[in-house]
């Protein structure tokens, strides 16, 4: 009698493990059992008052602001060890270029904590055809898109007196401190 109570309550908390949805550890329904990870990373250089929308292949969203800055973060859903990820921007913030490393891999054990995004805030922008200008608040030029770098952020000189500029369809325009006007 004894040994068919203990089987009976042994059989109960199986069925009460069951029914609170599995062994209460790191396994997920769906995905074979195995264990699941968070995604996320660091935010540089945005903005007070800038909010920037990033998504973990492509629907789930995380919304975060300038005090999310130098700090870390990461998606509330979590993935098996072995699926693929990847992280979006909705659109860039106003004002700013943000870039993403390591936008895109396959989650190992311990899950993914370096996929950073790095902004760079802009007094003034102007957008080409095929590129554009950008002024810092510190007035050093700085371009992207169709030049010699090919798409990337580059400074254009050291010089940090610029104060407007225009990129139009095949050219640029920029407008120095002293009044020199730049083409």
């Amino acid at each position: 009698m004894v040994r068919s109570v203990q089987w009976l309550m042994v059989m109960l908390a199986a069925l009460a493990v069951q029914a609170c949805g599995g062994s209460g550890g790191d396994e997920a329904e769906g995905d074979g059992g195995g264990t699941r990870f968070s995604v996320g990373g660091r935010l540089t250089g945005l903005s007070s008052g800038r909010t920037l929308t990033l998504r973990l292949n492509g629907e789930h969203e995380l919304v975060l602001d300038h005090t999310a800055s130098e700090q870390a973060y990461d998606f509330d859903v979590e993935l098996p060890v072995g699926s693929t990820y990847e992280v979006t921007m909705a659109e860039q913030p106003v004002q700013h270029v943000c870039t993403i490393e390591n936008a895109t891999g396959i989650i190992p054990e311990g899950g993914v904590m370096d996929v950073d995004v790095s902004c760079t805030g802009f007094a003034l922008i102007s957008a080409g055809v095929f590129h554009t200008l950008a002024i810092k608040a510190d007035g050093t030029l700085w371009s992207w898109g169709g030049n010699p770098a090919g798409t990337s952020l580059v400074q254009v000189g050291t010089d940090a007196d610029w104060t407007a500029v225009a990129a139009g369809y095949l050219h640029s325009i920029a407008l120095k401190a002293d009044g020199t006007l730049w083409s």
